[in-house]
């Protein structure tokens, strides 16, 4: 199991993910009022680390078989719902249960560098369906058991109005 840097209390984890979802729907209130998309999708970006790494980096609820044990240096935090992907689904939501419903998926896993690799040719899929298709064996640090993401995750509201992008789109700055 991977070790953790730096202890943090389950108190201290809630209360960042508490504090960062404030600051996701604060910063979707700026959604065409002249701020530059791509300055709120960068903002975004980090508010979605910041959330999945609420409890440490390499101390996720959920981590590969592969990576216990191994040194921090082996180990990448990986959104297992992609950021790219829920950062658009933001963009659509229009109502805050849109967007607690979005944020709810986010989570990391503690994968080794050679797993995230096996991953990126599913890119194309979001959420748990590509830890399956890879064939990386998941962990949960709660229950110590593997568990089985084998069907496709379930998709936000928001997903109707905002078609799955599979690549970051180019945006002018104007």
């Amino acid at each position: 199991m991977p070790q953790r840097s730096q202890p943090i209390s389950e108190e201290e984890a809630v209360a960042t993910r508490a504090s960062v979802s404030k600051l996701i729907k604060h910063v979707l209130t700026a959604r065409n009022t002249g701020v530059f998309e791509k300055h709120i999708r960068d903002v975004l970006d980090t508010l979605l680390w910041k959330y999945t790494e609420a409890s440490g980096k390499y101390s996720t609820r959920y981590y590969s078989a592969a990576s216990a044990g191994q040194p921090e240096p082996l180990l990448c935090h990986e959104h297992v719902f992609q950021k790219i992907k829920m950062i658009d689904f933001f963009l659509s939501a229009a109502t805050e249960a849109e967007i607690d419903q979005i944020l709810s998926e986010a989570c990391g896993c503690v994968v080794t560098r050679e797993e995230d690799n096996l991953l990126k040719p599913y890119d194309d899929e979001y959420g748990w369906i590509r830890y399956s298709k890879a064939k990386i064996a998941v962990m949960d640090r709660e229950t110590g058991k593997v568990i089985a993401h084998c069907q496709p995750a379930r998709l936000p509201t928001a997903v109707a109005r905002c078609p799955m992008k599979t690549r970051r789109r180019e945006r002018r700055v104007r």
